[in-house]
């Protein structure tokens, strides 16, 4: 008789064991998931993701949609340059511009992560240094869903204007550290496709 009360509590505690183990084996896992998923979920929630060196200098912009629209229809942004919106089916390929492009078309561009920089059609306010930065930039970032592009921007205040997914920066003169920093902060993370 006590041999079996014995057995019994025995079997009881190794149950009690194997619930314990499993128990935390559950717990642990899901700290670990939270952990692991927390910064994906910020910037998938779109958490503040401006980096230190961008405080002060990047404006976060409302998300107007990523609606199409038909070619040749004038959509009119909320924020200028835009940086979200109802857009064109197709996008302007990446490299510097010399023409002016339709907003319409760049929105897409920057749904698939690219980043867009505006300049002043007057390229005399552009150094040297600027100018070469920017061809670098645009030879360098030419996929489908992270390439960089130029295009002049008539009646701008400030030198240069750049663009990603319901982000702006304006810089009233180039500054090489906020260029490559915006770029590598924004560049390939548009909602459509982002890869990084």
């Amino acid at each position: 008789m006590s041999t079996g009360t014995t057995t019994s509590r025995s079997q009881r505690n190794k149950n009690d064991n194997s619930w314990l183990s499993g128990t935390t084996l559950w717990i642990v896992g899901g700290i670990l998931l939270v952990i692991i998923a927390a910064p994906l979920a910020m910037n998938v929630l779109g958490g503040d993701d401006t980096p230190e060196v961008l405080e002060g200098h990047v404006v976060e912009m409302p998300d107007e949609g990523r609606d199409h629209v038909a070619e040749g229809t004038t959509v009119e942004y909320e924020s200028e340059p835009p940086t979200s919106g109802p857009h064109y089916a197709s996008w302007a390929p990446a490299g510097i511009h010399r023409e002016v492009v339709q907003d319409e078309y760049l929105v897409h561009n920057l749904e698939h992560g690219h980043i867009v920089i505006y300049y002043t059609p007057d390229t005399s306010r552009l150094s040297d240094e600027s100018v070469a930065k920017i061809t670098e930039l645009t030879e360098e970032f030419d996929g489908q869903w992270d390439a960089v592009l130029a295009v002049p921007r008539p009646d701008m205040d400030v030198e240069l204007t750049m663009t990603a997914w319901n982000h702006k920066m304006e810089l009233d003169s180039f500054d090489e550290e906020l260029v490559d920093a915006f770029v590598e902060a924004y560049r390939g993370r548009g909602p459509e496709n982002p890869i990084r």
